[in-house]
């Protein structure tokens, strides 16, 4: 037995019937199958020509966005810096506490440029970083962030995989399982 190619084929026709005066009925068939997919096909160009230009809005409102937060964390270093400048040294947990605040919108900087360049369609650029070393930076931020609840774990490794969070009556082994009381 030779197999068969079955091909699906999809027709449109518009079927007008009449009654004729000596009481015949008379029809007529029309072809409409490529007006018809005519108007899909502009029905979804239409349709991507509108993603697209929400996209378009979108990525100006972002752009936008990023530009005026940009702007406030420029602020919030400026003033850290001249606040650590009026201080002095005879303050120093105030002075590491605004210093933390000047590194922390320095790295929202970075961020905010980094999603104005994304807007504006620019290559990033890349560089290596020490996700030891980022993660240290951000370790106070992240215990600020999880709460009192929960207990983060910092082990610095070669390998830059170090980092467990969990709840404060959990432990963690070096395999990262969680064995909670």
């Amino acid at each position: 037995m030779i197999p068969i190619e079955s091909v699906i084929v999809t027709q449109y026709l518009l079927i007008e019937t009449c009654i004729l005066e000596d009481g015949n009925l008379q029809s007529v068939m029309i072809d409409i199958t490529n007006k018809k997919k005519s108007e899909d096909v502009k029905n979804r160009l239409d349709h991507q020509l509108l993603h697209s230009q929400k996209m378009e809005i979108l990525d100006r409102i972002s752009g936008g966005i990023a530009h005026d937060f940009n702007n406030i964390l420029q602020a919030l270093v400026l003033q850290s810096e001249l606040a650590s400048s009026l201080i002095g040294s005879e303050h120093p947990v105030a002075l590491d506490s605004i210093r933390k605040i000047s590194e922390t919108a320095n790295r929202g900087i970075e961020l905010t440029s980094r999603l104005l360049a994304f807007s504006r369609k620019k290559p990033l650029e890349k560089i290596r970083v020490d996700l030891n070393q980022v993660i240290e930076n951000t370790g106070e931020l992240l215990l600020h962030s999880v709460g009192e609840d929960w207990k983060v774990h910092f082990d610095p490794s070669s390998d830059g995989l170090g980092v467990w969070i969990g709840a404060r009556h959990c432990s963690f082994d070096h395999e990262t399982t969680w064995r909670c009381r």
